[in-house]
């Protein structure tokens, strides 16, 4: 309860009221303090006590003629000035938004305005996605697998549009028009040690058989002519003939037994190793002269250059040994013609410069492995490849109509359209 009240010293002579009961009354002539009584108060004890006060009707009743209308409470009758102000404010803010008789400017008639010019915008971009939507589907078929490829169908795809370079162009349009090839036709290679043969031939041309016999020949072709004359004259019992069959001259025994001593089992030991090794120079040959070429139409074109270079390999190794397996062969021959003439050995190094088939077996079984592994996931490279070159095909589109800068300006016109 309020007990004292501290007066304003301006115009009261006693500073104070005391003595206050639970209710006063205080009543005076206008201008004798009572309103300066009740500001004390609700000055003093404003923070303590819910206080009101009655300063007249204007001070609780506003009148609201455009909404027919009056408002009680000191708050809301402060505050009707203001929403007069503000409603007159409205009207005019209205009149900017309505359209105009004349021909003047207002909000509404540029917002109108700018409309006009976004809608222009929308239209030139949706003519731009017909045009290029119908251009993809007319002329580049195969990158959309769509024959109903539409407007909406290229505004979805903008995301892909990337430029290729030319050489991935060229790479991207060859993988589109890949074929999925058939089994390749495999290459084999002989099993061969270089060196093996090297030292058999080598250690033949070293041998050097004893002749146990002294007979003269005029030349290295009646030796040889002797040697094949008495094994004609040899019969199947192992006994010779007693007259020679070409000059009709008699054959003693003591001649045949000079020369089957000349001709000793050693030599023909030695013209039989000759003869083996020379034949199995001969196979070799052959079946290095049959080694085939990887066909580069049986590969994709990934691995096209990887072919040409192997079969460049194969090509030099078959040369390379077919020129090692001559050079035994001819030095062996110069060794058959006779036995016991010595001839020098063939160099090791002959060797070093071969390619190995052993290699070239591994980088062919690779070689296959990658284009196999390539041609079952072709499908899905295929595609990857249509989707490149299509978003290419966007791009050059999109660059022809200045995509960017008609998205930039409609844009900017819709943010400065008034809201």
């Amino acid at each position: 309860m309020i007990n004292k009240v501290d007066l304003p010293a301006d115009r009261f002579e006693n500073p104070y009221l005391e003595n206050l009961k639970a209710k006063n009354f205080i009543f005076g002539k206008n201008g004798t303090g009572k309103t300066s009584i009740s500001h004390a108060i609700l000055k003093q004890y404003n923070d303590q006590f819910d206080i009101h006060l009655f300063e007249g009707f204007n001070s609780v009743v506003g009148d609201n003629h455009i909404l027919d209308a009056i408002s009680l409470g000191t708050k809301n009758a402060s505050v009707q000035p203001l929403i007069e102000a503000t409603q007159k404010e409205l009207v005019e803010i209205n009149k900017d938004l309505e359209p105009l008789d004349d021909q003047g400017t207002n909000t509404y008639s540029k917002l109108q305005h700018i409309k006009e010019q976004v809608k222009q915008q929308e239209k030139s971009l949706d003519d731009c996605y017909i045009k290029s939507a119908k251009k993809i589907k007319n002329e580049h078929q195969k990158l959309v697998n769509n024959f109903n490829y539409n407007k909406n169908c290229f505004i979805k795809d903008i995301q892909l549009a990337h430029k290729l370079t030319t050489d991935e162009f060229k790479v991207q349009t060859s993988l589109l028009n890949q074929k999925i090839l058939g089994k390749v036709n495999e290459v084999h290679f002989p099993t061969i040690e270089p060196s093996n043969y090297l030292q058999t031939v080598n250690k033949i041309l070293e041998a050097k058989p004893i002749k146990l016999a002294l007979i003269n020949f005029r030349s290295k072709e009646d030796q040889e002519w002797a040697r094949k004359g008495l094994f004609l004259h040899k019969h199947s019992d192992g006994e010779y003939e007693q007259t020679c069959s070409f000059c009709g001259s008699p054959l003693s025994s003591e001649r045949i037994e000079e020369l089957n001593s000349y001709f000793s089992d050693e030599v023909k030991e030695l013209e039989i190793r000759i003869n083996n090794v020379q034949e199995q120079l001969k196979q070799l040959k052959k079946s290095i002269s049959n080694i085939m070429l990887l066909d580069e139409n049986s590969f994709y074109s990934k691995f096209k250059q990887q072919v040409t270079e192997f079969n460049l390999q194969v090509e030099t190794a078959k040369t390379g040994y077919m020129n090692f397996l001559n050079k035994l062969s001819e030095n062996i021959q110069t060794k058959k013609k006779d036995v016991f003439t010595h001839v020098d050995p063939i160099n090791n190094n002959i060797v070093e410069s071969l390619i190995s088939f052993n290699e070239l077996q591994q980088s062919h079984n690779t070689l296959l492995s990658l284009n196999t592994k390539y041609g079952n996931n072709l499908d899905e490279s295929i595609n990857n490849a249509r989707i490149q070159l299509l978003g290419n095909q966007i791009a050059i589109q999109l660059d022809a109509f200045q995509y960017t800068r008609e998205c930039q300006e409609c844009c900017v016109k819709r943010e400065t359209s008034p809201a």
